[in-house]
């Protein structure tokens, strides 16, 4: 059958124009998915001319998928990342009024996402400046568990409040609620603080404690974006698995400490959490990592109190509250440095009732007592940790 040849000149002209379109779409920094975008219409409309010149039937199929890329056009960017309050979100960044930033960081994340499967990541369409607005926002949202602001180059991470309670699988004896909080710390710790601590009960002596929460976000560098997607995905995944109400599968392993570790946190938390601490790369700042050190040893101490591991308790006390102390300075965050110590101590507390271990411990709660911030004041927190000296030392357990 033969063609008209101005119909292959119109079919050369279409590929023509989209190659100048790559060309110009390359040279201002456009992604793959906006080149299909504006490509996709003009080969579309040669070919189905093409077709239609030949008399093919399905010349009119042509113009289905052009309603299909019409109807996306209208709202590429929306259409794809906006409406889904669940899982994490990225809200507004500081720095970036006209949006280029965050969306550049979502496009990339959603390759990332699409390469390694990572945990899906949204854009809320909302300027969360305050903590009080996130906190807020995050308590009026349940079914998301991590909620990213800040600005480009260090984004902050706020996961949902009961994140500790999530990671840990336990039941949480929050401090400030009733009459059961011991007056010693009903008297020195600030009422704020004293909502976000947790009272553990040493069997030992029948005396409480307090574990520090810490704070309630971590700032996360931007300058390596396949640290920074991969410990977003992690993060995610953990909060995820934490929230799930899936129950471990045993591990392929012939460490028992390992599965010990991983059968008293979910599965999915102990490994998502792990892999994040034994990430490699050049990291503008350790305490990200140093962050989730002490969310794990946090955790397992709830979780082996409860269980009465002790032996497992003072491990896991040494291992992750060491790895999180060698990676948080005290200027860098000073009220994690604060809780790090803190529940370091309470958790050498439970564990054991040797004098030279308490004595230790009573030495972690005087680092942590005395932590100070750059403008030479007393932090957040080192009221908590000076209510748990006064009990070690109502405990008779070290001689003053």
């Amino acid at each position: 059958m033969d063609i008209d040849l101005k119909y292959v000149f119109w079919i050369g002209v279409a590929l023509l124009c989209c190659a100048l379109i790559s060309i110009l779409a390359l040279w201002f920094g456009s992604s793959v998915e906006e080149l299909q975008l504006f490509a996709f219409p003009v080969f579309s409309l040669g070919l189905f001319f093409l077709l239609r010149k030949l008399k093919t039937p399905s010349s009119g199929l042509m113009l289905l998928p052009l309603g299909i890329w019409l109807l996306m056009s209208f709202s590429a960017f929306d259409f794809l990342t906006f409406g889904n309050s669940r899982g994490m979100q990225i809200s507004h960044l500081s720095d970036d009024p006209d949006l280029e930033e965050v969306r550049v960081f979502l496009r990339n994340y959603k390759k990332f996402e699409r390469r390694r499967k990572a945990a899906p990541l949204n854009f809320l369409d909302r300027d969360l400046g305050l903590n009080s607005e996130r906190e807020s926002w995050l308590s009026n949202n349940p079914n998301v568990s991590l909620l990213i602001s800040g600005n480009s180059r260090w984004l902050e991470l706020f996961p949902r409040s009961d994140y500790l309670h999530l990671l840990s699988n336990t039941k949480l004896s929050i401090a400030g609620q009733g009459n059961s909080t011991p007056l010693v710390f009903r008297n020195y710790v600030d009422p704020g603080v004293l909502q976000e601590s947790m009272l553990v009960k040493d069997r030992a002596s029948g005396l409480d404690y307090l574990l520090l929460k810490g704070p309630r976000s971590v700032a996360l560098p931007t300058q390596d974006q396949l640290l920074a997607f991969s410990f977003i995905s992690w993060f995610g995944k953990a909060l995820n698995a934490g929230n799930s109400a899936e129950e471990l599968t045993k591990l392929s392993s012939e460490n028992e400490s390992e599965i010990r570790n991983a059968y008293s946190l979910k599965h999915g938390v102990y490994l998502n959490l792990r892999r994040i601490v034994e990430s490699h790369g050049l990291w503008a700042s350790n305490t990200p990592r140093g962050f989730i050190s002490y969310l794990l040893g946090t955790s397992f101490l709830l979780k082996y109190h409860e269980l009465e591991f002790m032996d497992e308790l003072d491990l896991c006390v040494e291992k992750f509250m060491g790895e999180a102390a060698a990676r948080v300075g005290q200027y860098e965050n000073p009220e994690l440095y604060v809780a790090i110590y803190n529940n370091a101590a309470v958790g050498k507390i439970l564990s054991t009732r040797q004098d030279d271990i308490m004595t230790h411990a009573k030495n972690l709660l005087w680092k942590a007592a005395n932590t100070r911030g750059r403008d030479g004041r007393l932090v957040k927190g080192t009221s908590t940790a000076y209510s748990n000296l006064l009990q070690l030392e109502r405990s008779a357990a070290v001689s003053w």
